[in-house]
């Protein structure tokens, strides 16, 4: 019997294992691409505001409130303080004796009493009885007259001086004889009248207030 001759196995090739090879790969790449598309968690220690946001509302309510509450009581104090009352200037009390020294000032609207302004007229002009003539007059107002009298040197002008606190009465005097309120002026020791200790006013006619004719009498 014969031998038969040598030839080359046949070598089958299986494909599945290949196949599989590129199926796991295209399933890797595609997770690869999904990691890559999710984000990424947050940070830990960073905060999220839009996690709670009513928190941020309920702040702001807040603020709001204690504001509003802080505004009320400042409006509410301002309304109930009190208004600042007005100034009230005591006056004192009207001239009703005869001290002979300085009075206390007399408010200019006090009404004055005539009987307890004691009052002297002296003449300064050669004019005869003209201190007499003007202390009748004055005397039938209701003032109390010292007896009249001469100045120590003549004058040029009428003046009516006054002693402390008695402004008032001597301008309602010279304004019934017709003197100017110019010509009312302190009393000082400087006037030409002697014996005017205890006198409130003292008026000294001058040639503008003297006249001729008067009764005859003394002054």
């Amino acid at each position: 019997m014969g031998a038969k001759p040598w030839t080359r196995p046949t070598t089958h090739f299986n494909p599945l294992p290949t196949r599989l090879l590129a199926l796991d790969a295209r399933r890797w790449q595609a997770g690869s691409v999904n990691a890559s598309t999710q984000p990424r968690p947050p940070r830990n220690g960073s905060r999220d505001s839009s996690r709670h946001p009513g928190h941020i509302a309920t702040g702001r309510a807040l603020l709001i409130l204690v504001v509003a509450v802080v505004l009320g009581v400042v409006l509410l104090r301002a309304s109930t303080r009190p208004l600042n009352a007005p100034v009230t200037s005591s006056q004192p009390p009207a001239h009703t004796g005869k001290s002979g020294g300085h009075k206390a000032p007399a408010s200019t609207t006090t009404t004055v009493v005539r009987s307890s302004v004691a009052v002297l007229v002296a003449n300064g002009t050669s004019a005869a009885n003209a201190a007499a003539h003007y202390t009748t007059q004055l005397q039938t107002q209701g003032w109390s007259m010292k007896p009249p009298t001469d100045t120590t040197t003549p004058v040029n002008v009428t003046n009516v001086y006054y002693a402390a606190g008695e402004q008032g009465a001597a301008s309602s005097i010279a304004a019934s004889l017709g003197i100017k309120p110019t010509a009312v002026l302190p009393l000082t020791s400087s006037v030409p009248v002697s014996g005017t200790t205890g006198v409130d006013v003292v008026v000294v006619i001058g040639p503008d207030l003297a006249g001729q004719g008067f009764p005859s009498s003394s002054g």
